[in-house]
């Protein structure tokens, strides 16, 4: 399958058309109606996006969840995909950002517990965060569902290719792979997906041209939680 492939070879691979435009309209309303609410309870206005969306969205968790959706994106049903953390990335006129190059090295689990291991703890939002073995994370994988048009000016994903294939790297190796490799722009339009292992160097520039960007990061994974813990998400 030519998504296998490339998510083994490259490390991500494109998906057009995860999403009709009646969707696509749906889940940007129940995501704005997410926002407002949190908004009223901070008293604030939120940037940058929203995390716990699984657990704050059970219609939208309950789809990601499906088979009928595991079918779509090209993740078998039989392999126990599941969803195990959601964020909405907004990347608007007043929440502009850029994301230096990284790995995706960190779960979100519903307890603490001091194990060889797992290290590097956090606390965001309530929620604990831990940094994972390689084992792990080369077991999962995230869909990041585009709910506006990403072009070139828009701030889009830059990934560097087969990057995924070297364990976790230092600062020092992610520079040296960037000085070899070429990174990759990632434009899509509204509806379409991108499947990439969370291992895979990425990174994101402000936009030039400010605008809404709204992107829905899913991670997956096909086994329960490491050492005995529980994703956050439910």
């Amino acid at each position: 399958m030519e998504m296998e492939e490339d998510l083994r070879e490259q490390g991500w691979s494109m998906l057009p058309n995860v999403l009709s435009a009646a969707e696509v309209e749906h889940w940007q309303a129940e995501l704005e109606q997410l926002r407002t609410a949190r908004n009223a309870l901070a008293h604030r206005e939120s940037g940058y996006g929203l995390r716990g969306i699984l657990r704050a969205c059970p219609e939208i968790a309950r789809v990601v969840g499906s088979e009928a959706f595991l079918g779509r994106i090209g993740l078998q049903a039989s392999a126990a995909w599941q969803p195990v953390r959601g964020i909405l990335f907004d990347k608007l006129p007043g929440a502009n950002w850029k994301v230096p190059w990284h790995q995706d090295r960190t779960l979100a689990v519903a307890e603490r517990q001091e194990l060889p291991a797992l290290r590097g703890w956090s606390r965001k939002e309530g929620v604990w965060h831990v940094q994972a073995p390689v084992s792990v994370l080369e077991r999962m994988v995230t869909l990041r569902l585009h709910l506006d048009p990403c072009g070139r000016d828009d701030g889009p994903l830059q990934v560097l290719s087969r990057s995924h294939r070297n364990g976790i790297l230092s600062p020092l190796a992610i520079q040296e792979c960037l000085a070899a490799g070429s990174p990759a722009v990632l434009t899509a339009p509204a509806g379409s997906g991108l499947l990439l292992r969370p291992l895979l160097l990425h990174a994101s520039t402000c936009a030039a041209a400010p605008r809404r960007r709204r992107i829905l990061h899913v991670e997956y994974s096909a086994d329960p939680a490491p050492a005995g813990l529980t994703w956050a998400c439910f």
